[in-house]
């Protein structure tokens, strides 16, 4: 396989790096150069070599950090980070190799940062895997509301949410589950559920608009087929997905997707997707202080009992600083924009009671 230009001046970079490392381990032969009397090699040298010879020759290799290698030329931006790993020069080839597999694979570009980002995996697995886990999770979660018109309605506020973000060809699905603790989760593909505990304590329109535009932003940005990839396995994923429907298959596809619903993200995936769904909430047409009384909402429920929603988010706190700075910093006209308080007890609140 012929290497990449990427590939090609990565080696480069080590051979330089390891010559430079040679030339500082020499001796200054110049130092003392009168005082010193020359020393008559026992051996006699080698007249002509081949590069694979003159490897052979040469001394080990000082361990070197993966980190010191970063791609960030128009064609590859991704940044390959790790802790630092120490590198001999039998390992030398097994880091050219990976670097070869990583380029090989491709970044994808993820819409939210704007920035390029390794991704081990296509978008068609996305979509793959919320078809083949969403029936599961909606069982986990107590089944769908069996109320077609609640059902409609968050759908609807979801959907103003999809046809705004990043990824508006995507196709998105919002369903309002049973479960009754605090909790909403998204699913590679544009799977998204709010829990029937979460929807009781929302107050309106614009405060649901401001969940599912934050779960939104998460399945935008890749970030669930991310924390499944690091916290799980991909391959475990889609090996239990297409292992059949024995009793055994089901059982570790209930377990698996427990453990997706409990997936947490990191707290800069969570910065990203509370600004992008700030940002698409407004541009969908709803008050951004519907995000800030969620927040809220939150941490007053933190006090008093267990939120499962903030058991794989970040503590509320901090978050509302941030985004109240900016909700200032842009100015809105607030006088045009949804918070829909009604609208939201009519399709949700008073649905709910009477299911109750």
């Amino acid at each position: 396989m012929m290497l990449t230009q990427h590939t090609q001046r990565f080696m480069k970079k080590i051979w330089i790096l390891d010559m430079e490392k040679q030339t500082q381990n020499k001796p200054n032969l110049t130092q003392n150069k009168a005082n010193s009397k020359p020393i008559k090699p026992k051996t006699k040298p080698i007249q002509t070599q081949s590069m694979l010879s003159m490897a052979a020759h040469k001394p080990a290799i000082k361990p070197l950090s993966l980190s010191t290698f970063r791609f960030t030329s128009p064609a590859s931006k991704c940044i390959i980070s790790s802790k630092m790993l120490s590198l001999n020069s039998q390992k030398v080839l097994l880091l050219i190799s990976y670097i070869i597999v990583c380029l090989c694979t491709g970044c994808a570009f993820n819409p939210i940062t704007g920035q390029q980002e390794l991704m081990l995996f296509p978008e068609k697995q996305d979509l793959e895997i919320g078809q083949q886990y969403a029936p599961e999770i909606e069982k986990e979660l107590g089944g769908k509301i069996e109320d077609e018109d609640l059902q409609n309605y968050i759908d609807s506020v979801g959907q103003k949410i999809a046809r705004i973000s990043h990824r508006p060809n995507w196709e998105y699905h919002y369903v309002a589950v049973n479960d009754k603790s605090i909790n909403a989760s998204a699913l590679p593909g544009g799977y998204i559920f709010i829990t029937k505990g979460m929807l009781e304590k929302l107050q309106s329109e614009s405060q649901l608009a401001a969940i599912l535009a934050h779960e939104t932003a998460h399945v935008v940005a890749r970030d669930t087929s991310n924390a499944i990839s690091n916290q799980i396995g991909l391959s475990l994923i889609l090996a239990a997905a297409t292992s059949g429907q024995s009793s055994g298959a089901v059982m570790t596809a209930a377990e698996l997707s427990r453990r997706i619903i409990g997936l947490r993200y990191s707290r800069q995936d969570e910065r990203e997707a509370d600004i992008a769904g700030l940002d698409y909430m407004v541009v969908a047409g709803y008050n951004p202080y519907g995000i800030i009384e969620t927040m809220k909402m939150l941490e007053a429920q933190r006090k008093e009992t267990v939120v499962e929603f903030l058991s794989s988010h970040p503590p509320p706190g901090n978050r509302i600083a941030y985004l109240s700075q900016r909700i200032k910093t842009k100015n809105h006209n607030l006088d045009v924009l949804n918070i829909g308080k009604q609208q939201y007890s009519n399709a949700v609140l008073d649905r709910l009671i009477t299911q109750d």
